[in-house]
């Protein structure tokens, strides 16, 4: 179906930051605020392809590896393989389909976190026994996980005491040991680089995007208390928030903002950036109405594939837009009025119906629900469903904007999840993993 997909919105679903990341590519260089393993990925797939099209098509190849693993699984966990098809119709809906061909990290972690999800129940269900390949595939996994994006940076820890917990008893000392060795080492090995590349290009710029956001109502609050903002003001230009928020822009808006009308300052020391960090935390407990109202906000506007969308790839007028139209002649749609037509009616610009597929609160919900069921009936798995809705916490107090994709992974557990749900419903309770 993606390669059906993939014919109609041709050259692929791109929008607006991967556009940036082939740019970035394109000129033989290395960038950090999307993470080097996504500029990596572009580099590996236009050894291929030397064309944009080749990041789609390899990104399809790695998303279909990752689901036939997830879908063998699953199927080895059945005792009738025709459920299988129950989850193949599921993960064949259409925001997964256009999601696989927007070349996004978020588009091939959400899998890799559901590969991993599906990875841990088949190991209780059967009862794996942890060998070297093994050990070095979940641990290699986890490593990612851990790293390719920020919030996901606990998966580390919390994998590597999951799998110990749930793995066979008669596992060998040295074979826990090098899970446990090879995992850490390879996280922090993956770490170190991106620690230095972000510091050196982007210094503290990534993180205030985290932030920044609620700051800014917290910041207008609290000068309409008087309270003393002066440790703030030394790493943001206090009155032109103000002024901004007034103005009914947000603290995403406010952050892009160059030259003068720049918020940031830039003669900021670490500890007053540090100092910064604890003014935040301060506000928040003194306003904790207002985070959670920005918060909420954010979060609501996330729904219904909020963000950018390829629909109007071919008449953005932005510089880097135009670039990536005008640089590559296999960049020509095949149809640009089908193309335009397609993607509308996918991205859910056309029809009123689409509020219910693009929605992510039902994936929420059961991810909720499952932490529960496992605390009282299944406490191996207590600490997946943990770590899955502690991901899904993190992403509500630190997104940096309405964009659908930070919640794609509790979309992608949904999917799952509903699938899981009308199959036992189907079989009368007899095809259960959980």
């Amino acid at each position: 179906m993606s390669l059906i997909v993939f014919i109609f919105l041709y050259p692929g679903a791109w929008k607006w930051d991967d556009i940036g990341i082939l740019s970035v590519v394109n000129n033989s260089m290395m960038r950090y605020w999307q993470h080097y393993l996504s500029y990596s990925f572009y580099y590996i797939a236009l050894i291929f392809i030397p064309l944009p099209i080749g990041v789609i098509i390899f990104q399809l190849f790695v998303n279909f590896i990752i689901i036939g693993r997830i879908l063998f699984c699953i199927e080895e966990m059945l005792s009738n393989k025709r459920y299988i098809y129950w989850y193949l119709i599921g993960l064949s809906i259409y925001p997964i389909l256009v999601y696989n061909l927007w070349p996004m990290r978020m588009s091939i972690y959400a899998f890799l976190e559901a590969l991993f999800f599906i990875e841990v129940i088949y190991m209780c269900k059967k009862y794996t026994k942890l060998s070297i390949k093994f050990a070095i595939y979940i641990g290699s996994l986890l490593a990612i996980l851990s790293n390719w994006r920020t919030e996901g940076f606990y998966y580390w820890i919390i994998g590597i005491i999951l799998l110990l917990r749930i793995i066979r008893r008669d596992n060998s000392y040295k074979m826990k040991c090098f899970f446990i060795v090879f995992t850490s080492i390879l996280t922090i090995l993956i770490y170190i680089p991106q620690s230095i590349g972000t510091h050196k290009y982007s210094g503290d710029r990534y993180e205030i995007t985290g932030l920044i956001r609620p700051l800014v109502p917290l910041i207008y609050q609290a000068s309409q208390d008087n309270l003393d903002l002066q440790k703030i003001d030394k790493i943001f230009n206090v009155q032109k928030i103000i002024e901004g928020y007034e103005e009914g822009k947000n603290g995403g808006t406010l952050f892009w903002n160059k030259g003068e009308d720049s918020i940031i300052r830039n003669d900021y020391t670490k500890e007053e950036y540090d100092c910064l960090k604890s003014e935040y935390v301060k506000l928040i407990i003194k306003y904790p109405k207002v985070f959670i109202r920005e918060r909420y906000d954010t979060f609501i506007s996330s729904l219904y594939n909020s963000g950018p969308r390829t629909s109007g790839l071919y008449d953005d007028s932005r510089e880097i837009v135009i670039w990536f139209r005008e640089s590559w002649k296999s960049n020509k749609p095949i149809n640009l009025k089908l193309r335009t037509f397609v993607s509308r009616k996918l991205e859910g610009e056309t029809n009123s119906i689409s509020k219910y597929i693009w929605n992510f609160i039902p994936g929420i919900i059961l991810i909720i629900v499952g932490l529960i069921y496992t605390m009282k009936n299944n406490r191996k798995l207590f600490l997946l469903f943990f770590a899955i809705n502690l991901r899904t916490v993190l992403v509500f107090l630190t997104a940096p904007a309405t964009w659908f994709m930070y919640y794609y992974s509790c979309y992608i557990f949904g999917v799952i999840f509903i699938a899981y749900i009308l199959v036992y419903i189907r079989s009368k309770g007899n095809e259960r993993f959980v």
